[in-house]
This record gives C-alpha cells, sequence and structure tokens, in this order.
C-alpha cells in the first residue's frame, strides 16, 4: 500500500501529460485538416480560373450574369450557353500560385516556360493543375501531370513558410467596366467579356443522331431539324453554300426556336455507294444573336453524304454495291448453286423468313432481326445492313458458323457488315472450321461475347487467309472465358485489328485474343489505332504463338483500372528462337496506357526488334469522354491521335 501511495503523484502527472499531448496532437490533426481543406480549395480556384480563362482567349460568348462576392473576392459568371463558372481573384495569404499567361503564339506559358500547348483554338487543352503528396504543384495539359518548374528549373511549392507574406492573387486586377468583364493577367495582357443579361445562342445537339464528332451529317436533299435556344434582339443564321436553313421564332416559354436545315442535292461526282462516299462540303453552319452591340454566336459543322435506303434494291437492280470496302454484284453470283440472296425484314424469330438457312448475301433492314440456323458447310456468307444510315441491322447467332471451302479456301469469306452481333441466346461458340477457309471479316459491326465460350473455336490443324477486324466496337462485360480465338493448330495467313474499340464496364476481363498456342506457323499482326478499356491480356498476352511472320502495332491505347498483373501484348511459346521470334519487317510506336501499379509491355521478356518502343505507360489521365451505353471512350487532347474514332 506505501508503494501505491508512492506513486500516485507520478501516475496523475503522467495523465495531466497525456492530456496535453492529445490536446497538442488534436490541434495538430485539426490544423493539418482545415490545411488539406485549403490546398483543395486553392486547386479548385485555380482550375475554374483556367476554365474562364478558356473561355475568354477563346472569345465566343458573352456573360449573361456577373455577381462579386466580397467575402471570397470571386465572381459567379453565367456564359450565354448557361455554363456557370467561377472566378476567384484571391487575397493576400500563403499559397504561391503557378504565373499563367498565354504568348504572343497563342501558347501556354507557365511561370515563363512556354508549355507549347495552344491555349487559343477549339481543340486548345485547359491546363489541369493540382498539387501533388509532397506539396509541389503539378499541371496536366492531357497526357499526364508534371511537375511545374520555377525561373530556378526547380518544382514550384504550392505554400510559402508562415513568415513569407505571398499574393493568392491569380490575376493582376479583375473589374467590371462598361458592361465589361475585364482582366488582366499578371504580364498585363487583357482580355474581356461583354456582360449582356438575356444574350443566349445555343444549338442543342444532345440526343441528335446524326451529330458526332462535332458533325452533323445529312443526307443529299434531305432535311432535318435542330433546336436553338435563342435570346436577343435579332437571330441570324448561315449556312455554307447549296444548303438551305431556316431559323423560326423562339417560342415565348422556353426561348426555342426551330432550325430547318436541308442538305443540297447529290452532285454527279457523289454517285460511288458505300460508306466513304461523301463529297468535300463540310463547312460551318452559323447562328449569332445580338442584342445591341453584343452578338452570341454558335456553330456546328455539317456534310452532306450519300443516304442509300436499299442496298438489297440496288444489287438486285444489277448494280455493283460497296459495303465496307467488300464490292458486290448480283451477277458473279448468279450462277452459283445453293446460294440465296435475300432482304430480312422480320424483326421476330418465329418466322421462316427471317432465318439464314444456306450460304447466301442477306441484307437485313432497319430493326430486323436475321437468325443464324444454318447448320451446314459455310463457303461463302455475307451478312449487312440495308440502309446505309441504320445502327440497328442485328444478327442472332443460334446455331454456330460451321466454315469449310476446301475446294476454294483462298477466296471464301464470312463477312458482317454494319450489324449488331448477338450472342445472348448462344450455347455454343460462335465459329468452327471443318476445313480450309479463307476470310471472317468484321467491319463496322458491335459484339457482345458469350461470357463462357470462345468465339473461334478450332481443335483441327486448318488453314485460313485471315481475321480482320475493323471499326467494331467489342463489349467483353462479364465474359470469363480467356481465349477469344482458341485455335492452337492453325495457320493463318494474317490478323488485322485496325480501329476497334474493346471494352468491358466494371471490373479487368483478363483475355488472350488469340491463342496459337505452339502452331507451327504464325500470322503478320496488324494493331492500329484501337482502344482497349479494361480488357486487359495479363502475362499471357493478347497473342499467344510461336513466331510472327510481321509486326505492326501503333496508336494504340490501353486502360485497366485493376492491373493484376504487368500486361503483355504478345508472349512467344514453345520451342521458338527467343532472339527471333519475328521473322519480317516490322513497327511498334506511339502506344500509351495509363498510370498503375502495374506495366504494359510489348513482348514477354526481351523480343523487342530494332526500332520498336516500349508502351508509355505513364499516363494519367486518357479520356476526356466515357459513355459506355453507346461505347465512346474519347481521348484527351495530347492522344487524340491514337485510339479508336468513329464517324
Amino acid at each position: 500500500m506505501k508503494n501505491f501511495k508512492s506513486l500516485l503523484p507520478f501516475l496523475l502527472m503522467l495523465f495531466v501529460w497525456a492530456g496535453c499531448d492529445t490536446d497538442d496532437l488534436r490541434n495538430d490533426v485539426d490544423e493539418l485538416k482545415n490545411r488539406v481543406e485549403s490546398l483543395e480549395a486553392q486547386v479548385s480556384a485555380i482550375n475554374d480560373n483556367m476554365n474562364v480563362l478558356k473561355v475568354l482567349t477563346d472569345g465566343k460568348q458573352t456573360i449573361q450574369s456577373c455577381v462579386y462576392d466580397e467575402a471570397s473576392n470571386s465572381y459567379k459568371l453565367v456564359l450565354s450557353d448557361n455554363t456557370e463558372l467561377t472566378l476567384t481573384q484571391g487575397k493576400q495569404g500563403t499559397v504561391n500560385y503557378p504565373q499563367i499567361t498565354i504568348s504572343q503564339n497563342g501558347t501556354w506559358v507557365i511561370n515563363g516556360e512556354d508549355s507549347g500547348k495552344e491555349a487559343v483554338g477549339d481543340n486548345a487543352p485547359t491546363p489541369k493543375f493540382a498539387i501533388d503528396a509532397n506539396g509541389y504543384w503539378t499541371v496536366d495539359f492531357g497526357n499526364g501531370a508534371t511537375q511545374v518548374l520555377g525561373a530556378d528549373g526547380q518544382p514550384v511549392l504550392a505554400t510559402t513558410s508562415g513568415s513569407v507574406t505571398v499574393t493568392d492573387e491569380f490575376f493582376k486586377d479583375v473589374d467590371v467596366v462598361n458592361g465589361e468583364l475585364v482582366v488582366t493577367l499578371q504580364n498585363d495582357e487583357v482580355y474581356s467579356l461583354p456582360i449582356v443579361e438575356a444574350l443566349v445562342c445555343d444549338i442543342q445537339t444532345e440526343n441528335v443522331a446524326e451529330f458526332k464528332n462535332g458533325v452533323l451529317t445529312v443526307g443529299y436533299g434531305e432535311e432535318v431539324s435542330l433546336n436553338v435556344e435563342v435570346k436577343g434582339d435579332n437571330a441570324f443564321v448561315s449556312a455554307p453554300a447549296g444548303w438551305t436553313a431556316v431559323l423560326g421564332e423562339p417560342d415565348a416559354q422556353n426561348n426555342i426556336a426551330v432550325l430547318t436545315l436541308k442538305a443540297p442535292a447529290e452532285s454527279a461526282a457523289s454517285t460511288t455507294l458505300g460508306r466513304a462516299a461523301t463529297a468535300d462540303n463540310t463547312k460551318d453552319l452559323t447562328v449569332q444573336v445580338n442584342k445591341g452591340v453584343a452578338w452570341a454566336v454558335d456553330k456546328i459543322q455539317v456534310e452532306a453524304t450519300k443516304v442509300i435506303s436499299s442496298y438489297y434494291d440496288l444489287f438486285v437492280a444489277g448494280e455493283a454495291i460497296n459495303i465496307e470496302g467488300i464490292e458486290l454484284k448480283k451477277s458473279d453470283w448468279e450462277s452459283v448453286d445453293n446460294f440465296t440472296i435475300k432482304q430480312i425484314t422480320s424483326a421476330g424469330n418465329g418466322s421462316d423468313e427471317n432465318k439464314i438457312t444456306q450460304n447466301g448475301i442477306y441484307f437485313i433492314q432497319p430493326g430486323a432481326t436475321a437468325v443464324y440456323a444454318f447448320t451446314g458447310a459455310v463457303t461463302n456468307m455475307y451478312i449487312i445492313r440495308d440502309a446505309s444510315n441504320d445502327k440497328t441491322a442485328t444478327l442472332k447467332m443460334n446455331e454456330y458458323a460451321r466454315l469449310n471451302n476446301n475446294s476454294d479456301a483462298v477466296n471464301s469469306t464470312f463477312f458482317c457488315g454494319g450489324i449488331i452481333f448477338d450472342t445472348s441466346e448462344a450455347s455454343n461458340y460462335q465459329f468452327t472450321a471443318n476445313g480450309n477457309f479463307g476470310h471472317i471479316i468484321f467491319k463496322n459491326c458491335s459484339i457482345t461475347f458469350m461470357p463462357a465460350k470462345s468465339f473461334v473455336y478450332i481443335s483441327q490443324e486448318r488453314t485460313f487467309q485471315s481475321f480482320v477486324f475493323e471499326n467494331c466496337k467489342l463489349n467483353f462485360k462479364g465474359k470469363t472465358e480467356k481465349q477469344m480465338f482458341n485455335i492452337q493448330k492453325t495457320k493463318v495467313g494474317s490478323i488485322s485489328l485496325i480501329n476497334n474499340i474493346f471494352y468491358a464496364e466494371g471490373d479487368d476481363v483478363i483475355t488472350q485474343l488469340f491463342n496459337f498456342g505452339n502452331s507451327y506457323d504464325a500470322p503478320a499482326f496488324t494493331m492500329k489505332n484501337n482502344t482497349f478499356y479494361n480488357v486487359v491480356p495479363s502475362t499471357t498476352g493478347f497473342v499467344n504463338c510461336k513466331a510472327l511472320t510481321s509486326i505492326d502495332i501503333q496508336n494504340n491505347l490501353f486502360y485497366s483500372s485493376g492491373y493484376a498483373n504487368n500486361q503483355i501484348l504478345v508472349r512467344f511459346v514453345g520451342d521458338t528462337d527467343s532472339s527471333a521470334p519475328i521473322s519480317g519487317e516490322g513497327i511498334v510506336k506511339n502506344n500509351f496506357a495509363n498510370k498503375g501499379a502495374k506495366i504494359w509491355k510489348v513482348f514477354y521478356g526481351n523480343n523487342v526488334f530494332d526500332g520498336s518502343t516500349q508502351i508509355d505507360s505513364k499516363i494519367e489521365t486518357m479520356f476526356s469522354n466515357i459513355d459506355f451505353d453507346n461505347a465512346i471512350f474519347t481521348p484527351v487532347t495530347e492522344l487524340e491521335s491514337c485510339g479508336a474514332k468513329f464517324e
């Protein structure tokens, strides 16, 4: 008991010290939290200001309203297209902003260093600033964040010590003068926008099917209507030569005017059938609205094109038609036995009218569904959408295709053009080969794969001329079978993957696109301008083979959300001489992957031939827009030459 009493003062002191340490720790945590929140607010402010500066340099809009908040020294702006922005001037403090100006050549200048990135123009990137884990400023022009450097060439800290007072002011001056918002940069450059209430001009293209990638496509001689939000005194519309454009009066409730647009008649030089048959007439359609001396302007690009309502009608009339680069003419097929030419107009599954039961050319009308029910040997099969502007022609695979044309294996073809390839009711793989064959070709198709089966399965020794996928959207969502083409005993002349999107919503899907295994021969392999989103090869490779005769891998984008393993595009297996697995010439360059814990490599090991480059896997942000429902993956400006693009 005596010993216990003697310890009491010491224990009480410990509790006091512990209480003091806890208070200090709590204060430190609160201070750190406040500092983090303050830095986050500063990052948000600088990026908001960059958005405002981009609008100021473009000069295409006016300001509907401008409200100043004295407490934050900021302006709440509503532009003529109803976009809301915040401009924050800042105040005295301890945040060390990078100095941002625009050069005489129209490029972004950060702390006096010319970035070379355009600041003016429709495609000019808007820099995005952030603060890294060490407290330094970074900037991202769309191809990954890099540290902002000061005049001394060193990284720039976002904050200074408390004993040093610096300005938080992003701009040198911001003021409203004579009805204009006037902004002066730190290098005395001045930009302004007029403040005009109720002045709006907005051509509304959202959910307009014919409007893609900034271009409205209209058939020759056809008419379309668009809504335009109009507020102001007078509205004017101008269209390219040969086009007719009439802007109606805006309704009183929503200020929506209907713009009726008619494309010119088809010229004699534009009679070639097919997807690429367009005249060189892409020009600006401009709508302008004024209020006094101020103007609001909006514009889009328009293009007239050949629209074919029925390839079948032209074909049976004897005209040669061109579908995705494949030319077909009735006279070439009239004498072929057991070969049909058929237009499918039914959307149901119960009728024989929409079933494919023998070799032939099948034209699927808009909204119709063809059902593959052929159990015989495929020698030549062409399945195409019947209308050039249709995206709803569907082929439902209720049977798998049994390819076999030993008598003419070079020229035999299974071709799908412009269709939705539906495997939702299939119970097996989609293709096999009972003999040698020529070409499997998919162009401009949307394909959803069966989860638990290979797309092509060949167990016997076979020879193919080519496998081609171009301009296709391939949905791997939920796929568990890892081999798309399981063809381990097959000799193939060439594989061509050009301008396709391979994608899966949710988790990464691991797949071998082509598994040749220890095949005695291997193809020429081309992979150009493809986008891979959450479709990854892991270490087994997109292509698993003994050797390649040539290789061309360029301008591809690879994105993974998981990075379970390092990612390998091509893996050579078997008794291959690892020093020379590619017998011919090839090229590998300009391929990018997003930054993550694991890396992307072209080859397993060190099989990199002279002149090839590895995949740049340091990209922070790859896409400016992602839409899984429509399979749209728009690359950021810095990567716009890569990945798949669709008209």
